[in-house]
């Protein structure tokens, strides 16, 4: 099973998402993660993840792991 996993960094402290980000590993080793800074940003790429399948096309140049 492939996870995809958007989070925001100002929630999340710097120092606490490789943490957050190793543990999803384990449970979901295929998972793609990607920031979402911006106002409405999430909303765009959960309907490109839903629109595009595995990996999203606006995912592919920013995608962090």
């Amino acid at each position: 099973m492939k996870a995809f996993v958007i989070y925001n960094p100002a929630a999340v402290p710097r120092r606490d998402w490789p943490v957050i980000a190793a543990a999803l590993k384990t449970v979901f080793p295929r998972c793609l993660t990607m920031a979402s800074p911006e106002r409405g940003q999430a909303a765009r790429l959960v309907r490109d993840a839903l629109r595009d399948g595995p990996i999203p096309r606006s995912w592919r140049w920013a995608a962090t792991a």
